[in-house]
C-alpha cells in the first residue's frame, strides 16, 4: 500500500479521498505499528514513523470504510495489541478475563474504519477559520418562556422574535460578522438585564 501525507489530527482513523489517516497519542511508545486485518484475520503491520507532540500518525492509500485495524506496541521485547482509543466502531463486543497477558491482547476486538463524512449535497463546506468563527448558543425556552414578565406571550418560544431583536437595529443592511456578533450580544445583555431587575 502506498503512503500519502499523514496528519496528527484528527485522532483515530479518518477517511479521505485517497485512503485513511491513522493517528494515536502515544508519547511513551518508542515502537508502534498500525495493524491492518485481512479477511483471514491475518495482520499486516505498518510502522508509525511520523511523530508530532507525542502523536504517532500514518496515512495509507486504498483504505476504505469497513477495514479492520488496531495498533501493536512493543514492551519488554514483546508485542501487544491495543485497540484505538479513538475508534468509532469495534468488530465484536469488548470482553476479557483477568489475568490479562500480551498473548490475550490479540484476542481483543479489532477497530473498524468508519466513513463519517457529512453529505453536503453539493454545497461547499464553509471552512471558516477559527479566528473568524463566532459561536453563541442559547435555548429559546431559556430566554423567552422562563421570563414571561418581560416578553409578551405571543412572542414566547419563537426563533423569529429572537432573530428580530438581533437585526432590528440594522434593518436590511448586510451585517459583518462583528456587527452581527455585537447585535447578538446586545440582545442577550438586554435580556439578562431585564432578568436581574
Amino acid at each position: 500500500m502506498t503512503q500519502h501525507q499523514s496528519s496528527p489530527y484528527p485522532l483515530g482513523a479518518t477517511l479521505d479521498e485517497y485512503g485513511c489517516n491513522f493517528a494515536i497519542h502515544a508519547p511513551d511508545c518508542e515502537t508502534i505499528y498500525l495493524a491492518l486485518y485481512d479477511d483471514n484475520n491475518k495482520q499486516e503491520l505498518f510502522p508509525l514513523c511520523e511523530d508530532y507532540a507525542g502523536i504517532k500518525h500514518i496515512h495509507l492509500n486504498g483504505i476504505h470504510a469497513g477495514q479492520r485495524y488496531g495498533f501493536v506496541i512493543e514492551t519488554c521485547e514483546e508485542r501487544q495489541y491495543i485497540a484505538d482509543p479513538y475508534a468509532k466502531a469495534l468488530d465484536k463486543a469488548l470482553h476479557y478475563v483477568p489475568p490479562f497477558t500480551t498473548e490475550k491482547s490479540f484476542e481483543l476486538p479489532a477497530c473498524i474504519v468508519v466513513d463519517d463524512a457529512f453529505d453536503w449535497q453539493g454545497v461547499r463546506s464553509p471552512r471558516i477559520p477559527r479566528d473568524e468563527m463566532v459561536l453563541f448558543e442559547t435555548h429559546v425556552k431559556g430566554v423567552s418562556k422562563l421570563n414571561l414578565t418581560f416578553l409578551p406571550s405571543s412572542k414566547v418560544l419563537t426563533l423569529v422574535w429572537l432573530a428580530s431583536l438581533c437585526f432590528s437595529s440594522t434593518k436590511s443592511k448586510i451585517l459583518t460578522r462583528y456587527n452581527y456578533c455585537l447585535s447578538l450580544l446586545a440582545c442577550m445583555s438586554l435580556i439578562y438585564c431585564k432578568w436581574i431587575r
